[in-house]
């Protein structure tokens, strides 16, 4: 959807051009401005907002979660016994002093419901955090109670890893916290290259995805697997659009977060010699509420709700080429370079200094 309306909002803009290889900035300024599109020069607040903003990650999203083996979990089913050390205890008897509760079944709130205690909370707490949790609320009724709980029917603590990868299957979690590099790699590794794989992190009713070559760059986004995440690997092929005045134009693939302005038109052959001009460079992009937000208020007056906005960039500025090399290509951007100013003017010189083609004298067939 993102990429159908840009090229909508391209389709306007080239159609205000006048035919060329490129549109000329005059033109791109004109059409932006009858189109409420942003267009702004490339700065250090740009590229701010553009980090800021960055691709999602995992470890933004999922923070603090660490394994811990040995925790009670929904569906466990847990043994309890009383103990009470006075001898007028309500669960001391002439044989004993403790009294065995029986086994409960963590119910889906996280709860067991305990007779003398009532409704308890076990759920995602360790087996001594359950104990004291019932050995305090029993002190109202029993002299010195201790409560002994142990975890008699465990369903294996594990995560599932599924989509494009060699193996994908349920695996379960060990002491040493599987982290989701490490479960990629139990499911045998991905199928597509890592710079074209996106992987999705589900965790209850939370999810994330992120590039698997930025997990690798990046350690803090290898999380911790806990148990009942699902790991899913998709294709997420990544490609920008150039246009006009550059010698490869098209559709040309990268992998996410690797390829910035400067790259990106090397990767287009280049300035197209004699023909572009260096000073109008534009990229196209579709950016957020929160991104258009940071790039200011009239940014944000025009696209409230986020949508798309024009980049532009003058090479001939050393400044510009350093922010350019900072500026980083997302998916589904658009570049185009402008023709030069005389671009024109030398199209036409060259069709009135081309010698006139006189017609060949009419061949003769010999008899």
């Amino acid at each position: 959807m993102i990429r159908a309306t840009g090229a909508i909002i391209l389709l306007g803009l080239l159609c205000a051009c006048a035919p060329s290889d490129g549109p000329s900035t005059r033109s791109m300024i004109s059409s932006a401005r009858s189109n409420d599109v942003p267009l702004i020069d490339l700065s250090a607040r740009a590229i701010s907002a553009q980090n800021q903003a960055g691709m999602p990650t995992l470890g933004k999203a999922f923070t603090g979660g660490t394994y811990k083996p040995g925790v009670v979990r929904k569906g466990d089913t847990i043994n309890v016994v009383v103990f009470d050390a006075g001898d007028a205890g309500i669960f001391t008897t002439a044989d004993s002093s403790s009294l065995n509760l029986g086994d409960y079944t963590v119910d889906d709130s996280g709860h067991v419901n305990l007779p003398f205690v009532g409704r308890v909370r076990v759920a995602d707490r360790t087996i001594n955090t359950v104990q004291n949790a019932i050995t305090t609320q029993l002190r109202e009724s029993a002299i010195n109670p201790f409560v002994n709980v142990n975890i008699t029917r465990k369903d294996a603590d594990s995560f599932a890893v599924q989509g494009d990868v060699a193996s994908s299957g349920v695996f379960p979690l060990t002491a040493r916290g599987e982290t989701v590099l490490e479960a990629i790699a139990l499911a045998g590794g991905p199928t597509e290259k890592p710079g074209q794989t996106e992987v999705k992190l589900i965790r209850g009713d939370k999810s994330a995805a992120q590039i698997l070559t930025s997990i690798y760059d990046n350690p803090t986004d290898n999380v911790t697997m806990l148990p009942g995440d699902i790991l899913l690997l998709a294709p997420a092929p990544h490609t920008f659009i150039a246009s006009g005045a550059l010698n490869k134009k098209g559709e040309i693939p990268f992998s996410a977060g690797t390829v910035n302005l400067n790259q990106a038109i090397a990767r287009a052959g280049g300035l197209a010699d004699g023909r572009a001009n260096p000073r109008s460079v534009f990229v196209l992009r579709t950016i957020t509420a929160p991104e258009a937000r940071q790039l200011g208020q009239k940014v944000a007056e025009l696209i409230p709700s986020g949508g798309n906005i024009i980049y532009r960039v003058n090479l001939r500025k050393s400044d510009q080429v350093f922010l350019a090399d900072r500026f980083m290509i997302r998916d589904g951007d658009q570049i185009f370079v402008g023709d030069a100013p005389l671009a024109k003017t030398g199209k036409i010189t060259q069709v009135f200094s081309r010698p006139p083609e006189l017609p060949s004298e009419p061949s003769v067939e010999l008899p």
